[in-house]
């Protein structure tokens, strides 16, 4: 069920006029996270597959429904590939920035163009530290700590 069917039946529910009802399926679409992340994908990738096909932001959110369907029902190797994906592109642009910072001659552009080589790595970094804690997630130990003095009490 998606976010706009939700809202519907909520609001139907509620026994809300049409006019109400009409308002929240169109703030549950902007707020829908499959439908804004559809948007967003859409406009920076579907540019790259233009010559072969025209997306739209919906068909994105359709893919994004199912890859969340997929989450909740713990398969993560979607999101694992996401991932893996952004990594390797992130250590591809640090790359290019990197070698293009040695090209450059003024110092104020050798700056700017090493400070983002920088963050392109340490986001790679992160990303590939979000895979691992994916894989192999970190187990939390709460432990009481007893302050036991030589004397044999407690201080």
């Amino acid at each position: 069920m998606t976010a706009l069917d939700k809202t519907l039946t909520r609001a139907i529910d509620a026994d809300l006029d049409d006019k109400r009802i009409e308002s929240a399926a169109l703030g549950s679409m902007i707020t829908d996270p499959a439908l804004a992340g559809g948007m967003v994908a859409a406009t920076y990738g579907g540019p790259m597959l233009s010559a072969w096909k025209t997306i739209s932001a919906n068909d994105v959110q359709a893919a994004i429904d199912l890859m969340a369907d997929a989450v909740k029902g713990g398969d993560l190797s979607d999101i694992e590939s996401m991932l893996t994906a952004q990594a390797v592109a992130l250590q591809s642009m640090f790359t290019a920035l990197a070698a293009r910072a040695t090209q450059v001659r003024g110092i104020a552009e050798i700056n700017a163009i090493t400070s983002l080589a920088l963050r392109a790595q340490a986001q790679s970094r992160a990303t590939v530290d979000s895979i691992v804690n994916l894989k192999h997630p970190r187990t939390t130990v709460i432990a009481k700590q007893a302050n036991i003095a030589a004397a044999g009490g407690q201080q």
